[in-house]
């Protein structure tokens, strides 16, 4: 079997991760030193890194001091295109 044969055998695996990690709850914080960006904390406690081409799904060790984090408790308006479970408890 080739290599493309065994990615694609895979790939049901990988789509069941990324719904997985599409429905689960992500709180989100605005790190406050220079630049300023958003990242998501998820349950399993990864941090999402700011939004790229491939979405949020990129998940990553915060690399930062953890005091220059502010928990948004709103989107001033601004649609991410997340599911509406997804976004900041008030």
């Amino acid at each position: 079997m080739d290599a493309l044969s065994r990615l694609f055998d895979h790939a049901p695996d990988l789509n069941e991760d990324r719904q997985r990690a599409q429905i689960m709850p992500v709180d989100f914080y605005e790190y406050m030193q220079q630049p300023r960006f958003w990242i998501g904390h998820d349950q399993d406690g990864y941090w999402l890194v700011p939004a790229r081409a491939q979405g949020w799904h990129d998940r990553t060790i915060f690399v930062g001091h953890v005091t220059n984090l502010i928990r948004l408790v709103d989107f001033d308006g601004i649609d991410l295109g997340l599911p509406t479970h997804d976004m900041p408890n008030e």
